[in-house]
C-alpha cells in the first residue's frame, strides 16, 4: 500500500491500483491506458476532490509513468 498525500492510498486490486480514502473507501481505481500511453485515475461515482487531493493524484500518476518507462528503457 502506497500513500498518495496526506488522506490517500493505493492498494493493489486486480491488476489496478484501488485509491482509497484513510477509512478504506474506495474513491477510484488507477490503471494504464494504453491509447495515451500512461496512467489515468477513474472515480468512483460521488467521489469528491479538492485541489490539493487532486494535486497529489497528478503527483502519484507521474511517478507511476516514470515507474514504467523506467522499467521499459533499454539496457545497455
Amino acid at each position: 500500500m502506497a500513500n498518495i498525500g496526506k488522506y490517500m492510498q493505493s492498494q493493489q486490486y486486480e491488476g489496478e491500483h484501488r485509491v482509497v480514502d484513510r477509512k478504506g473507501l474506495a474513491l477510484g481505481f488507477i490503471e494504464f491506458y494504453p491509447p495515451w500511453r500512461c496512467f489515468v485515475f477513474q472515480p468512483c461515482i460521488d467521489s469528491e476532490f479538492n485541489a490539493q487531493c487532486l494535486r497529489d493524484l497528478a503527483e502519484y500518476l507521474d511517478a507511476e509513468d516514470a515507474k514504467r518507462t523506467s522499467a521499459m528503457a533499454p539496457t545497455g
